[in-house]
């Protein structure tokens, strides 16, 4: 799937927004957060921004090399929703929300 191929705009955004340094999480279970790593990781890359690099939505540092070496953000769809490196980045980290419709998706998906 490339990005011509789908509606960007029409594309979900599963990620609670982080405002203001404040972030919505959610406290997953260890089973819940490695099921949805493996689902977000497992979509090839679309799209990446280079010279863009992820940046720690709190301290606004670059993250640990452990989590991320890139100094470019690639995107990714399944078809239905989208997210970035960012995203991935601020789960791992920060265990961001999801929408309960996408996390229950992705849980279904893997059973």
């Amino acid at each position: 799937m490339y990005w011509d191929e789908v509606n960007y705009d029409k594309l979900i955004y599963p990620f609670k927004k982080i405002i203001n340094k404040t972030i919505i999480s959610k406290n997953y279970t260890f089973e819940e957060k490695e099921i949805l790593l493996n689902y977000l990781r497992s979509f090839k890359a679309l799209e990446g921004v280079i010279g863009l690099s992820i940046n720690d939505p709190i301290t606004e540092d670059l993250p640990d090399s452990d989590i991320c070496s890139s100094l470019c953000i690639y995107s990714y769809t399944d078809g239905k929703y989208k997210w970035n490196d960012q995203d991935i980045y601020n789960l791992i980290k920060y265990n961001v929300a999801v929408t309960d419709e996408f996390l229950d998706m992705v849980i279904n998906t893997e059973a």
